[in-house]
């Protein structure tokens, strides 16, 4: 296999955390992490939501084909980076604070794809109208 996903979701790390978080005490970077060989890639959801939303909503992995994933995450990845760029008008329980570096160039395989194509749409379910997420 060309590249391995390792998918690790950091549940733990908000749950320890008080109701009240800071700006600084938030994680910042891209969510999409390659590993030092260069042919793994983790996706980082810290979100405590998703997981349990993840479960009740996803469809199997091959519903739709790579190319579907990869399109829909180029848009959503356009999306989501303007909001991030436009921070302040959101407020600080905004789920929009670290960009995402996907590179539509990278193969990043169906595992990953899968994924944050997912995440986004758990995103436009519990925060869409909110912070009106296009898609």
């Amino acid at each position: 296999m060309k590249a391995t996903m390792v998918f690790l979701l950091f549940f733990a790390l908000i749950s320890c955390r008080s109701s009240y978080t800071s700006m600084e005490d938030k994680p910042k970077g891209s969510n999409i992490v390659e590993s030092k060989n260069g042919e793994e890639y983790e996706l980082i959801i810290i979100d405590p939501g998703f997981d349990r939303w993840f479960v009740s909503n996803r469809r199997p992995v091959n519903f739709h084909e790579l190319s579907f994933y990869e399109n829909q995450n180029q848009r959503y990845v356009q999306a989501w980076n303007e909001k991030v760029s436009q921070q302040g008008l959101y407020g600080p329980n905004s789920p929009f604070e670290n960009r995402i570096d996907y590179d539509p160039a990278k193969a990043y395989g169906l595992e990953l794809n899968y994924k944050l194509y997912y995440y986004f749409k758990y995103i436009e379910d519990v925060y869409g109208n909110r912070y009106n997420f296009p898609m």
